[in-house]
């Protein structure tokens, strides 16, 4: 199973995402701002950063692009409420899940993952 590393400033959708993609048997690490997350995809190189968009501080497209820019070869998907997706793929996220999130949404993500790894 992968390593998810899930950056969003919402504590309850962290939770939420990390009790689900446990159960499916995925290592889940958390950080709660841009700036954390950029911290911990260098330090622990996950397999997978699931990555709000609109946060405090670094937004999720900065992040992406400062994650990207320093190597991190592993799959960003993005996590938006916001329909246009273009700006976050310009950013380098390979593909997004909308917010509020599906009941399914980590069958999704290893969907994605497959063809990522394709």
């Amino acid at each position: 199973m992968a390593t998810i590393l899930i950056i969003d400033d919402e504590a309850e959708l962290r939770e939420l995402v990390r009790l689900k993609l446990e159960v499916e048997g995925h290592e889940v690490i958390e950080a709660e701002n841009g700036e954390a997350g950029v911290e911990k995809a260098l330090e622990q190189n996950p397999d997978i950063i699931l990555m709000d968009i609109i946060m405090p501080g670094i937004s999720g497209h900065e992040a992406t692009e400062s994650i990207l820019k320093q190597g991190f070869a592993g799959m960003i998907l993005a996590l938006t409420n916001d329909k246009d997706f273009t700006k976050a793929k310009e950013a380098g996220a390979y593909d997004f899940l909308a917010k509020p999130l599906t009941p399914f949404f980590e069958k999704r993500v290893a969907s994605l993952w497959e063809r990522f790894n394709k």
